[in-house]
């Protein structure tokens, strides 16, 4: 992924201007937008358990 988001700031590094750096932030803003769900509601995504949330005691 950080690859990925890297990728807008090498091109308009690469291209020197600064309206494709300023593209570069939006297109950023909306990738790390994409990434906060999770982080500030971590219910967004129901919690998932491969072998049941208890299945952890020796028997």
């Amino acid at each position: 992924m950080a690859h990925r988001l890297w990728e807008p700031v090498a091109e308009a590094e690469r291209q020197d201007s600064d309206s494709e750096r300023l593209r570069a932030y939006h297109r950023l803003r909306r990738m790390i937008a994409w990434l906060r769900p999770p982080l500030d509601e971590p219910r967004v995504y129901p919690a998932r358990f491969e072998d049941g949330p208890d299945d952890t005691t020796p028997r």
